[in-house]
């Protein structure tokens, strides 16, 4: 956490309700991050699922679906 918050991703501030806990917030340079992240991993998940049929992807699904 010291380095995301070093970093100026994500701020700390005492919870006005028990002050002997933190909240952990994300800023907006923080929240660019992550969503650059998520769609990267997005890219390459669909570059791999590129490489399936059809078939294979309804296969995938079905079976991730029977998981949740």
């Amino acid at each position: 956490m010291k380095r995301l918050e070093a970093a100026a991703f994500l701020r700390r501030e005492i919870d006005a309700g028990d002050l002997r806990r933190h909240r952990l917030i994300l800023t907006p340079a923080g929240r660019k991050t992550v969503t650059r992240g998520l769609a990267l991993l997005s890219d390459a998940f669909g570059a791999r699922l590129g490489r399936l049929s059809t078939t294979q992807q309804a296969e995938l699904a079905a079976l991730l679906e029977k998981l949740s």
